[in-house]
């Protein structure tokens, strides 16, 4: 959790790069529950759309996007 919230911290500061780091870092621990890692996958996909200039970063934050709703993110949006 305190990962998470560093995460969020970052991102609502601007540091785009710092916050999708640690959300990486973050989903890395396998005990993390689904919604959690849900949400996690979700906010990836947010900063890579924030960071992104081409379409690789595009196709990469909607690929987050399809395994946050895989990892129980349906209620998500």
């Amino acid at each position: 959790l305190v990962a998470f919230n560093a995460a969020a911290a970052a991102f609502a500061r601007g540091d785009v790069a710092d916050a999708e780091r640690r959300y990486r870092r973050a989903l890395d621990d396998a005990a993390v529950p689904p919604p959690r890692r849900a949400a996690g996958l979700f906010n990836v996909g947010v900063c890579l759309l924030h960071r992104g200039r081409d379409a690789a970063a595009f196709r990469d934050a909607a690929d987050c996007f399809s395994l946050a709703l895989a990892a129980g993110g349906s209620d998500m949006g």
